[in-house]
C-alpha cells in the first residue's frame, strides 16, 4: 500500500461538500422540468400540429388574404406563429427555405455606376445586413458577396418572405417632416376615393407645391396586409434624420407597443429647434417614406426622447428595434432573384445520419456498461438527460439546426462521456480493497472532488474558446458555438451535481458485495 493511499485512509479525509444531496436532487428536477416545458413547443411543432396547420402558418400575409382565412383560423394561424418562435428550425442543409440575390435599386443614380463604387455600396450593405440579422438571433442565415454584382442570402426554413423583406430590404430611412397645413388647407382633405387613381396617383399634381410631396398612412388590414389608408401632404424638407439616434428601445407605452430612441446631443438641439419654432404644428415621423405617426408639437421637447407608436405586434417592434440600431441603407435593395432551396442531404440522407447517430450512441452506450457496469449505464443515462436539456434551452433561443450544431452536439456527447470516465478511473486508482465504509465514501468523496477539478478545468477552457466563437464568428459558426457552450453548462451542472448525487448515494447505500459486482467502478 502507497504511503499517499495510507496518509488519507487514517484521516478523516472527505471534502466538505458545498451542497447537500437534497439540493442536488431539487435543482435537477427543476432544470429537467424547465427543459421539458421550453422543448414542449418544439415536440408540439413536429408530432402534434397537422401538416395543414403548418402550411398556413407558414404562408405570408398576402396568401392568408387570398385564401379568405376566417376569423376563427386567422386566431388559430397566430397562435401557432407564437408558437414557432419557441421551437427549433432546421438549417437549410436540412429542409431547405430560401436563396436570395439582393442588388441595389440604382434607378436613383443620374449616371450609371462604375465596378468600383457598386463593390463599395455593396461592401456597405453587406454591414449592415450582417449588424441586423445578428440582433435578430442566431439563425443560421448566410450572406455572401458575389463580387460586384449582387449579396447572395441563404434563409434557412423561411417562407415568411414578408419578414425577410422588413428585416433585409427596408432602408430603414427615419425622417421627420412637417406636414404641410397651408396646402392642406386650400386644397381640402384628400378623398383617397375620388381623388386617386387606382394606383394611387394624385389626379391633381399641379396642386402641390415643389417643396412639398404626398405621403401615406399606412394600417394593418385583419390579415396583417399594409394598406394605404389616409394621404397627406408633407414638405420635403426633411427637419432631422435617423443618423442621430442613439439608445432605441422597446416598451408598452400609453398608445400600446412602441419604439422609444433617444437623440444624440447635436440631434436633441435640432429637435429642440424644430419643435420650439413650429409649436401646435403636425410633424410626421417617416420610416422609408410611410408615415408612422403625426403627433402635434404642443411645446417643445428639449430632451431628445422621441416614441414611435403605429399599431405594432411585438414582433414588427423588435424588428423596427434593431433596423433602427443596425443604420439605415445607403441605397435601397432589390430582390433580383428568390428561389426555394430542397434540403441538400436530402431525406434519405438525414435518415441515415439519424440512424448513424443513434448506432454511434448505441455503441458508447456498450462501451461504457462493458467498462463500468451499472455506473456506466448510468452515466450514458446522464449523458441523453445532457442532450434532452440542451435541446429544450436550444428551443428557448428559436434556435435553427444545422450540421455544424449538430456536430456541437456530438461533441458535448463526447466531452459527457470523458468527464465521467476521467471521475471514474480517479476511484479506481484510489480504492483499496479492504477498506470500511467511511473510508470509501471519504475516498469517493475527495476522488470526485479532484477529478472534478480536472473536468472543469477542461471544460472551461473549449468554453473560452466557445465564446470566441459566438463573439466573433458569424451564421454556422456562431451557432455551431451556441450549441458547445450550452452544452459545456449544461454537462458541468449534470457531473459535478447530478452525477455526483447520484454516485456518492450509491457508495453510501449499496452494500459491499452489490457495488463490486454491480457497480462496475470498484472491484
Amino acid at each position: 500500500m502507497s504511503d499517499r493511499k495510507s496518509l488519507r485512509i487514517r484521516k478523516t479525509f472527505g471534502s466538505k461538500e458545498v451542497i447537500n444531496d437534497t439540493t442536488r436532487i431539487i435543482l435537477t428536477i427543476i432544470l429537467f422540468l424547465f427543459s421539458c416545458y421550453l422543448i414542449f413547443p418544439t415536440i408540439k411543432w413536429y408530432f402534434v400540429l397537422s401538416s395543414h396547420d403548418r402550411e398556413l402558418t407558414m404562408m405570408t400575409n398576402e396568401q392568408l388574404r387570398e385564401l379568405k382565412v376566417s376569423d376563427e383560423e386567422l386566431a388559430k394561424i397566430r397562435e401557432n406563429k407564437k408558437l414557432k418562435n419557441r421551437i427549433i428550425n432546421l438549417g437549410l442543409d436540412l429542409q431547405g427555405g430560401l436563396y436570395i440575390i439582393l442588388k441595389p435599386d440604382t434607378s436613383r443614380f443620374e449616371k450609371e455606376l462604375s465596378s468600383s463604387e457598386m463593390s463599395d455600396l455593396l461592401d456597405k450593405a453587406m454591414l449592415i445586413l450582417n449588424n441586423r440579422i445578428d440582433q435578430f438571433g442566431v439563425a443560421e442565415t448566410h450572406i455572401r458577396k458575389m463580387g460586384s454584382e449582387g449579396i447572395e442570402i441563404e434563409i434557412p426554413g423561411a417562407k415568411d418572405i414578408e419578414r425577410i423583406q422588413r428585416i433585409l430590404l427596408e432602408q430603414g430611412q427615419l425622417t421627420f417632416q412637417l406636414v404641410d397645413e397651408v396646402t392642406l388647407s386650400e386644397i381640402g382633405s384628400l378623398d383617397p376615393k375620388t381623388d386617386f387613381d387606382e394606383y394611387g396617383n394624385y389626379l391633381h399634381p399641379e396642386k402641390i407645391p415643389e417643396d412639398s410631396a404626398i405621403y401615406w398612412v399606412y394600417e394593418k388590414d385583419k390579415y396583417g396586409v399594409l394598406l394605404k389608408t389616409v394621404p397627406t401632404i408633407l414638405k420635403k424638407k426633411v427637419e432631422l434624420d435617423g443618423t442621430y439616434i442613439g439608445q432605441v428601445l422597446v416598451q408598452n407605452g400609453m398608445r400600446g407597443i412602441e419604439v422609444t430612441f433617444s437623440l444624440n446631443s447635436e440631434g436633441a438641439q435640432k429637435f429642440y429647434r424644430v419643435t420650439a419654432d413650429n409649436k401646435g404644428r403636425h410633424l410626421a415621423i417617416v420610416l422609408d417614406g410611410k408615415i408612422q405617426s403625426m403627433p402635434v408639437i404642443n411645446e417643445p421637447i428639449p430632451n431628445g426622447q422621441v416614441a414611435i407608436s403605429g399599431n405594432f405586434t411585438l414582433e414588427e417592434a423588435k424588428d423596427l428595434e434593431n433596423i433602427l440600431k443596425a443604420g439605415a441603407l445607403s441605397v435601397p435593395l432589390i430582390i433580383a432573384e428568390r428561389q426555394d432551396v430542397g434540403p441538400t442531404l436530402g431525406r434519405d440522407s438525414i435518415v441515415k445520419g439519424i440512424k448513424a447517430g443513434l448506432i454511434g450512441s448505441a455503441i458508447v452506450a456498450v462501451i461504457m456498461i462493458i467498462a463500468y457496469w451499472l455506473s456506466g449505464l448510468m452515466a450514458f443515462l446522464f449523458i441523453v438527460l445532457n442532450v434532452f436539456m440542451i435541446i429544450g434551452f436550444l428551443a428557448a433561443f428559436n434556435y435553427t439546426l444545422t450540421l455544424p450544431g449538430i456536430a456541437g452536439i456530438l461533441l458535448n456527447i463526447g466531452m459527457g462521456v470523458d468527464a465521467f470516465v476521467i471521475i471514474f478511473e480517479k476511484i479506481r486508482e484510489d480504492y483499496i480493497p479492504g477498506l470500511n465504509r467511511i473510508q470509501l465514501v471519504n475516498i469517493v468523496n475527495d476522488s470526485f472532488t479532484i477529478a472534478s477539478a480536472t473536468v472543469v478545468d477542461a471544460n472551461i477552457t473549449t468554453l473560452i474558446a466557445s465564446g470566441a466563437l459566438i463573439l466573433l464568428g458569424g451564421g454556422a459558426i456562431r451557432g455551431f458555438g451556441v450549441t458547445l457552450t450550452i452544452g459545456i453548462i449544461i454537462n458541468i451542472f449534470i457531473v459535478l451535481v447530478t452525477g455526483r448525487w447520484y454516485y456518492m448515494s450509491m457508495f453510501k447505500k449499496w452494500n459491499m458485495n452489490t457495488l463490486t459486482k454491480l457497480g462496475g467502478i470498484i472491484k
